[in-house]
């Protein structure tokens, strides 16, 4: 997708991370690096992973909101990012779109009232979801659970 928007202006587009130069993994805390890097400064922020996976839900759609950003993620039907309830308007999902037609939809983005309204309901809604020490604790628990769970039938299965 980032090869897809015109060559970058250092002034306007920021290409950052993994591949894009310099390595923030070797940073003690790449990813307090990476929100402040992008905290109000990013309009679009790339929330993309490099595969899909419906039951997966990416910390990079949850980095920008935090950072103030419209998130670009790419999100099927099933996916589970639609359980969150975030208001359509508020992110941009580019699922089934090629390379060049999702950064033409990226590029040609509304910016007015509703969209605004959307995302500050996105970001409340987050902020109750991420702040909710119970539920917090009962997913933990859930993932526990679902892990254990797991790796008791694939031990079952024996060696492969």
């Amino acid at each position: 997708l980032a090869e897809a928007f015109p060559a970058p202006d250092p002034a306007r587009i920021l290409r950052d991370g993994r591949g894009w130069g310099g390595d923030r993994f070797a940073l003690e805390d790449w990813h307090a690096d990476k929100l402040e890097r992008l905290d109000l400064r990013a309009r679009l922020v790339s929330a993309v992973e490099n595969t899909h996976q419906p039951l997966y839900l990416s910390e990079k759609l949850l980095d920008a909101f935090a950072v103030g950003a419209r998130p670009l993620y790419v999100a099927s039907p099933g996916h589970s990012v639609h359980r969150l309830g975030l208001p359509e308007e508020a992110w941009v999902n580019l699922w089934g779109l090629p390379s060049a037609r999702a950064a033409a939809a990226a590029a040609d983005l509304t910016w007015d009232r509703d969209f605004f309204r959307a995302y500050a309901e996105a970001q409340r809604r987050l902020a109750r979801l991420v702040c909710d020490e119970d539920r917090l604790s009962a997913e933990r628990d859930r993932l526990g659970r679902a892990l254990r769970a797991e790796l008791i039938r694939l031990h079952a299965l024996g060696p492969l």
